[in-house]
C-alpha cells in the first residue's frame, strides 16, 4: 500500500524498493506452500516493472517483463494474463522498443478479463503494428474495441473505482473504465490516421482523446492508458514547433501523473524552445534525479 502513496508522488524510487520487497515475500510464500505461478505477486512485479521504467533502466525492467513472459503461461489467471498485457504495452511506451529477443505475446487471453484489458492487448497490438507501418491491423483493432465497448458500455454497473483486491468486480464495466477505454480508441485512430498522412485527423482525435482521459480517475498505479494521451499530442505538437502548446499537455500529464519521466522529457524539450531558463533548469534538475541510475542511452538525453 505505500506504493499508492510513493506513486502520487512520483518516488519512483520508494515505488521499486517497496516492491521488490512485496514480490520477494510473494514468491518466498509460494516456495514455501508449493503454490503455482498464479500466486506470485503479479500486482506488485507489475508496478516494479513501472517503476524501473521511470527511472530509466529499460533493460533490467525489460529482465521482469522477460520473465512475466514465462511464468503466465504456466498458470494464466485472469489477474496474471491482466498485468502481463500492460507490462509489455509499458515497455514499449517507455524503452520504444524491445531487444530482439524478447518475444511479446499479441495473442494473450483478454476476453474474460473486462474492457481495460481488451483496450490494453487492441493498445499493444497498435503499438507493434504502428512501427510496421501496418494499417489493416490498426484498423481490425479499432473495429473490434470499439464493438466491446459499445457491448460493454450497455452493461454499465457503476462508476467505480477498481481497489488492488476488488476480486471478479473489477472486471464489470464502469463509466470510467468505458472512457478510458475511448481514449485508448481515439489514441488507435490517431496513430491511423498519422500512418495515411492525416494530420489534421489526428490532431482531431488527439483532443477528443485528452478531453476524454481529462474525465477519467487520476491513476492510482500504472496507469492503464499506457501512454497518456497529453503525452502523446504534446509530442506530435513539439514535432509542429508548437511549443506552448505542447507544454501546456505535458503540463496537464504531470498534474495527473507526478514526475512521470516521458512527460518531464517533453516538458524539458518545449521550455529549451521557449527559452525559459529558470524552468529548464529546474525540469533537467528533476530529470538528473530520476536518471540518476538510468541506462546509459536514456542518460544522454540530457546532453543533447
Amino acid at each position: 500500500m505505500p506504493s499508492h502513496i510513493y506513486q502520487a508522488l512520483g518516488e519512483w524510487a520508494g515505488v521499486v524498493n517497496s516492491n521488490q520487497r512485496s514480490y520477494d515475500a510473494s514468491v518466498k510464500r509460494m516456495m514455501a506452500k508449493e503454490l503455482k505461478d498464479g500466486a506470485r505477486g503479479y500486482h506488485s512485479l507489475a508496478w516494479l516493472h513501472y517503476g524501473l521504467l521511470q527511472q530509466g533502466k529499460y533493460a533490467t525492467a525489460e529482465k521482469i517483463l522477460n520473465d512475466m513472459l514465462t511464468y503466465v503461461p504456466k498458470d494464466p489467471t485472469k489477474r496474471a494474463r491482466g498485468y502481463l498485457v500492460g507490462m509489455q504495452s509499458r515497455q514499449l511506451v517507455e524503452g520504444q522498443q524491445v531487444d530482439a529477443q524478447t518475444q511479446l505475446d499479441l495473442d494473450i487471453k483478454v476476453d474474460d478479463i473486462g474492457i481495460i484489458p481488451k483496450s490494453v492487448r487492441s493498445m499493444l497490438r497498435t503499438q507493434v503494428a504502428y512501427a510496421k507501418e501496418d494499417i489493416k491491423t490498426i484498423a481490425d483493432e479499432i473495429e473490434w474495441l470499439a464493438d466491446k465497448i459499445y457491448l460493454d458500455s450497455l452493461n454499465i454497473e457503476d462508476s467505480g473505482i477498481a481497489m488492488c483486491a476488488a476480486g471478479n468486480s473489477r472486471y464489470a464495466p464502469t463509466d470510467n473504465s468505458i472512457k478510458i477505454a475511448q481514449v485508448i480508441l481515439a489514441q488507435m485512430e490517431g496513430w491511423k490516421a498519422l500512418l495515411e498522412g492525416d494530420q489534421t485527423l489526428f490532431e482531431a482525435k488527439m483532443k477528443k482523446a485528452v478531453e476524454l482521459e481529462d474525465l477519467t480517475n487520476f491513476p492510482t498505479g500504472p496507469p492503464v492508458i499506457t501512454k497518456p494521451s497529453f503525452e502523446q499530442y504534446g509530442e506530435w505538437l513539439l514535432a509542429k514547433g508548437r511549443h506552448e502548446e505542447a507544454k501546456q499537455q505535458f503540463d496537464k500529464s504531470l498534474s495527473r501523473m507526478p514526475k512521470r519521466a516521458k512527460s518531464l522529457e517533453g516538458k524539458f524539450t518545449a521550455l529549451k524552445a521557449l527559452d525559459q531558463t529558470s524552468e529548464v533548469i529546474k525540469v533537467r534538475d528533476e530529470l538528473q534525479c530520476l536518471y540518476s541510475q538510468a541506462d546509459l542511452e536514456v542518460k544522454r538525453f540530457l546532453v543533447e
